[in-house]
């Protein structure tokens, strides 16, 4: 027997919506989807003077540890080259919201990993 017709919320039908008109497919066979918001992106706040500290913190590990530097880099350069992330330009029109982030290494292991916060 077909299920009947399934009967969607408001919300599920908002996400629908959202995801068949924000969506789309990328040349190398990614999907592009944009992150729904409830409220307008400026909700999310001014991010880039913390954003900028962290950085100085990270720049201040990287002169006591060029290994830690290196392994960051290279972590960095990887994510870069798999398109999960892209180099900003701060002078942009647009509002923009830099993620705040840190280096995680574990001696034991031969993987880094960034904590975004």
């Amino acid at each position: 027997e077909l299920p009947k017709k399934l009967i969607l919320s408001k919300q599920e039908i908002a996400c629908e919506r959202h995801f068949n008109s924000h969506t789309s497919r990328l040349i190398d066979g990614r999907f592009s989807v944009r992150l729904p918001l409830k409220q307008p992106p400026a909700c999310l706040g001014d991010s880039y003077h913390l954003s900028k500290k962290r950085l100085l913190n990270l720049e201040k590990r990287f002169r006591k540890s060029p290994d830690l530097k290196s392994r960051y880099c290279n972590f960095i350069k990887e994510y870069q080259d798999l398109g999960h992330l892209s180099v900003s330009d701060i002078r942009r029109p647009e509002p923009a919201y830099f993620l705040c982030h840190h280096a995680v290494i574990k001696e034991s292991s031969e993987s880094s990993c960034v904590i975004y916060q």
